[in-house]
């Protein structure tokens, strides 16, 4: 009977001890869990700053593949960089040369390098001549200025222009939104494609081809004679202004002018006016 007992009791230590053991490990394994998820992150929103002032620039290029792009007017000639989760802003570089401010950048071969910015300032709202340029991934602002010439190209992005006055502008745009608010585009060329074209309070004489996007515009002015060539994509203006237009859409598809359907070609004629045309492949006009 003794013996019995002992090794009733032995089993019972040998079974604490079993239940120990696992339990130290769970609480092991939980330990270095939480030890593992509590290290810094390496993309931590740690920001980074550093601002360049410089005598005078009267002209922008971009080659740029990383930051996002805002020119508007400062106190000074100054570019400021910007970058955090794990940014490394010295990778964003600038030049001058002939008065020409230069910003660029290598392409990189993975996403996760952080977020970048370029903010590019400059005493007045009229100091800039041109910018001209490509920006790849990065959206383009250009806030309260006044310029006579604009090159660009955009990809995979935005261009958008808030209460800018531009005289002549050339835009190619990919995968984005050319957006344009309480502005005023003189004369405007537009290329866009898988892009839409959004205009709101504004003024402008545009010639645009649409490969694939919509077009919406809204309680704007047309200056002179423009056209807009979609390839796929509806056009719609809201608040439309009195001129003449010369509206084509596909058979299938509807034109709505001033609250009434039509067929697929109209003519609205009103003499001194400008004429806007629009062609719709694939798509539907509406014109209120």
């Amino acid at each position: 009977m003794k013996k019995f007992y002992k090794i009733c009791a032995l089993v019972l230590v040998v079974f604490f001890l079993a239940i120990g053991l696992n339990i130290y490990h769970d609480i092991h394994t939980t330990s270095q869990t939480i030890s593992h998820f509590n290290k810094p992150n390496q993309f931590s929103n740690q920001t980074k700053r550093k601002t360049i002032v410089f005598k005078k620039f009267t002209k922008i290029k971009l080659d740029t593949y990383l930051p996002d792009i805002q020119v508007i007017p400062g106190k000074k000639y100054q570019v400021t960089i910007i970058g955090n989760y794990g940014a490394n802003i010295s990778k964003i570089k600038t030049s001058i040369k002939d008065n020409q401010l230069t910003i660029f950048d290598k392409p990189e071969p993975h996403y996760n390098n952080g977020n970048y910015h370029v903010e590019i300032r400059v005493p007045k709202s009229h100091s800039l001549l041109e910018i001209s340029g490509s920006c790849y991934a990065c959206t383009l602002l250009l806030k309260n200025l006044i310029i006579p010439r604009i090159n660009i190209k955009v990809d995979d992005s935005d261009a958008i222009l808030k209460n800018t006055t531009v005289k002549k502008l050339n835009l190619i745009l990919s995968d984005g939104e050319f957006k344009v608010s309480n502005s005023t585009l003189s004369s405007a060329k537009l290329a866009l494609s898988d892009s839409d074209c959004k205009i709101t309070d504004s003024q402008c004489k545009i010639t645009a081809t649409l490969n694939d996007g919509d077009t919406l515009i809204k309680n704007s002015k047309i200056t002179g004679n423009s056209s807009f060539n979609l390839i796929d994509g509806d056009f719609i203006m809201n608040k439309a202004p009195k001129i003449s237009y010369d509206l084509t859409a596909d058979s299938q598809d509807t034109i709505k002018f001033d609250n009434t359907y039509h067929t697929s070609h109209l003519v609205k004629g009103l003499n001194g006016t400008p004429l806007l045309k629009v062609v719709s492949a694939d798509g539907n006009i509406s014109i209120n």
